[in-house]
């Protein structure tokens, strides 16, 4: 009975098990469903309130004709002419004929005042101040009232798309972190706008996929994470790319990964994206590349960076490589993801041990090369920077290695070393006079007794006896022995007068002979006195003379490494007239002044200052460096495109290593050698999505801090700078005419 019992609730209990499973199916089911309808309820409710705002509009157009249409109705003719109703109506209808011949009417659109807004970057003070300037003048303003902006902003950027917190670090300094809330929603949008407005391309290379490119760096005291889709004409404007994430931090793996870890975790979730194309549902996969600057790329792949013994992030190439002895084109392990986990688990191969490519879905061969720090990299280091070095090396007279970074500081040593031989010279001068006066008192008789015990002195003339020997700081007090007569004397007073000869009493033996036993005495020891002081003056003005050549060698070093010598001076101000200024600090230039000074008009001009110096190869170097740069152009290229950069790229190697061939391979130069052609064969481009547009960015959220600058609350300075960035990216979208 127990048994039978005990299989009755075993069926009771399965049948229980799988109503509760339905139900939870069903619970999902209806959760779903559930969400399902509230986001379509917000899509409506975003569509309405566009229609009642169009609806208006419309009614405002049609109030208008009506009344234009029905003005003369129960009048008769000529009998309102002198009224004032008719003479207001007369004015209304010469205003408007006004308005719209001004084209008033396309301003006092919503739209249109909302995307010159933010263009011109104005604050609500801003555009009240603009708008009041034309009542003060009794000038009809072109644009409407601030409402229409404020409306047009709720409608296309609202509250919930992104976050912002206030944050502690590990030093418990505040962190100010933005970030989107939902990436997938806002690409989705973004991604149909741009299809709607004509904007989205597929090129034939990559398929019909979305390009897009993490990429991140720091200006400023914000760290900024963006994507970039490569599917449009201009990639790499900045008001093009997507603002996912800002911080107020330092820039390493760290920080990135714990305050941006929401974004990052939705970024390696993007497989691809589900968009509504003419009415048609289409998934369209994602492939994903990795952007931005070397230094952002290295921290992203776990890699120890440029300094390290495998510096290349493609393949196991062992750095620091002589340019003459380099040859391109030599077959090297290519990495891959599964080489970088690997080497992660040991510490091999320049990766941190314990490390992990911090975006998963990014290979090694999807790391875009960054065309615009690349191109500037390799231009400053082996192209202006040598003529930097030259110019010092002119500039100090060829006064030995001025080229090295501690030329100053050794200058100095010797000019100090030098001094304090001059000084040393002069005190040794004055205390042999001091002596050679006391030895004269001993032929006369008149010393004026120390009171020192002399007794272990056995000179004839013990100078010590004299209190004047205080003066005489040169001599020390040391006795030595004679080898004669194995007497132990002061070394002054056995006739040890030059400096030379006081270096002998530091040997444990020294071989000295005392004047008794050398037979000198009386006026023969001061004569002989006298004349070594002779050979020291002697040899002090020639000290002296030296050390005028040492402090003009210094002088010389010290104007022309600080770059204010005539043939330096003359090579600044040749690219400041070219429109190259150098930073003051790096000592560089920015991507713009590298592509003027590329120019082979340019390199002609600022060349030709070096009259006396062979520069063919160097000018060669640079011309071909420039063709290079201006075949990094955001599209699909060519075959004969790719073919031609293959080419300048073999010939700007050549002129390098004809330049310099002991200098050695950098990074940066290692890439365009080996890795770029490759990337551009595989992918069609490599500068669809450069580092030129994160670039860009710095400036634009500078400009953005300005506009909010009264703003006190740091939190809500972040919050404001997010939003416009949000703002103009929405309006670089879904402009007809080209990215701003």
């Amino acid at each position: 009975v127990l048994y039978n019992e005990k299989q009755e609730l075993l069926e009771e209990r399965k049948v229980w098990e799988r109503e509760k499973k339905s139900m939870e199916k069903e619970l999902k089911r209806l959760g779903e469903k559930k969400r399902g309808r509230e986001k379509a309820l917000e899509d409506d409710n975003v569509k309405m309130k566009r229609l009642c705002i169009e609806g208006r509009r419309s009614m405002d157009e049609i109030k208008k004709e009506n009344r234009e249409l029905h003005k003369y109705d129960n009048s008769k003719p000529y009998d309102d002419l002198n009224s004032s109703r008719a003479r207001k109506k007369r004015i209304e209808a010469g205003v408007n004929a006004l308005e719209t011949i001004a084209g008033s009417e396309k301003q006092h659109e919503g739209e249109e005042t909302y995307a010159m807004y933010h263009k011109l970057g104005l604050t609500r003070k801003g555009f009240l101040k603009f708008r009041s300037h034309f009542a003060d003048c009794g000038i009809i303003c072109p644009v409407p009232s601030l409402s229409f902006i404020i409306q047009e902003e709720r409608l296309t950027v609202h509250k919930d798309l992104f976050d912002v917190k206030l944050l502690k670090n590990a030093d418990g300094g505040e962190v100010v972190v933005a970030q989107l809330l939902n990436v997938e929603e806002y690409l989705i949008k973004k991604l149909e706008t741009l299809y709607e407005r004509g904007k989205l391309l597929f090129d034939k290379k990559f398929g019909r996929n979305i390009w897009l490119t993490t990429m991140g760096d720091k200006g400023g005291e914000e760290f900024k994470l963006c994507l970039c889709i490569g599917n449009v004409a201009t990639p790499n404007s900045a008001y093009h790319l997507v603002p996912i994430g800002m911080f107020t931090d330092a820039e390493n793996l760290s920080t990135i990964t714990t305050y941006l870890a929401d974004v990052i975790t939705q970024v390696n979730n993007l497989k691809g994206l589900v968009l509504t194309l003419d009415g048609v549902r289409e998934l369209i996969p994602v492939v994903h590349f990795l952007g931005g600057d070397m230094k952002f790329q290295y921290h992203m792949m776990g890699h120890k960076g440029a300094a390290s013994k495998e510096s290349c992030m493609y393949c196991l190439d062992a750095g620091k490589k002589k340019m003459g002895s380099y040859r391109r084109g030599t077959p090297c392990k290519n990495r891959s993801y599964q080489d970088y986990r690997d080497d992660s688990l040991n510490g091999t191969h320049s990766i941190y041990p314990g490390s992990s490519p911090v975006f998963t879905n990014v290979l090694p061969s999807h790391i875009t090369p960054p065309p615009l720090h690349t191109i500037q990299g390799i231009a400053q280091r082996y192209g202006f920077k040598y003529l930097l070095n030259l110019a010092t090396k002119i500039d100090a007279k060829n006064h030995g290695s001025v080229e090295k970074a501690n030329a100053i500081e050794k200058a100095r040593e010797e000019c100090e070393a030098m001094t304090e031989e001059c000084r040393s010279l002069e005190n040794h001068i004055f205390s042999l006079e001091v002596a050679i006066g006391i030895m004269k008192k001993f032929v006369e008789n008149r010393v004026d007794d120390s009171g020192i015990d002399f007794s272990c002195c056995s000179a004839s003339y013990c100078l010590f006896r004299d209190k004047d020997m205080q003066k005489a700081t040169a001599f020390p007090t040391c006795l030595i022995q004679c080898i004669i007569c194995e007497e132990t004397s002061h070394a002054v007073c056995s006739g040890m007068w030059t400096p030379e000869d006081l270096e002998l009493t530091r040997d444990l033996e020294p071989d000295w002979s005392c004047l008794n036993c050398c037979g000198r005495q009386g006026a023969v020891v001061v004569s002989d006195a006298e004349r070594q002081l002779r050979n020291l003056k002697f040899k002090f003005e020639e000290k002296k003379e030296d050390l005028g050549e040492c402090q003009k060698h210094f002088d010389v070093i010290r104007v022309a490494k600080k770059g204010q010598g005539s043939k330096m001076t003359e090579l600044k101000e040749t690219w400041a007239r070219l429109g190259a200024d150098m930073n003051a600090f790096k000592k560089d230039f920015c991507g713009n002044h590298t592509m003027k000074l590329l120019e082979p008009a340019a390199i002609e001009k600022y060349t030709s200052i070096f009259t006396d110096n062979d520069l063919t190869h160097l000018k060669n170097f640079l011309i071909s460096l420039g063709k290079i740069a201006k075949l990094c152009v955001p599209r699909e290229m060519s075959e004969d495109e790719i073919s031609e950069m293959d080419n300048l790229i073999d010939e700007m190697f050549a002129a390098l290593q004809k330049l310099n061939p002991h200098d050695t391979i950098s990074p940066k130069l290692h890439n365009l050698l080996e890795h770029v052609i490759p990337f551009i064969e595989m992918h069609g481009s490599f500068a669809k999505t450069s580092d030129q547009g994160i670039e860009a960015l710095h400036a634009v959220v500078n400009r953005a801090k300005v506009r909010f600058r009264t703003t006190r609350n740091k939190q809500n300075q972040m919050r404001q700078v997010f939003t416009s960035l949000l703002h103009q990216n929405y309006i670089s979208d879904s402009s007809p005419s080209p990215s701003i």
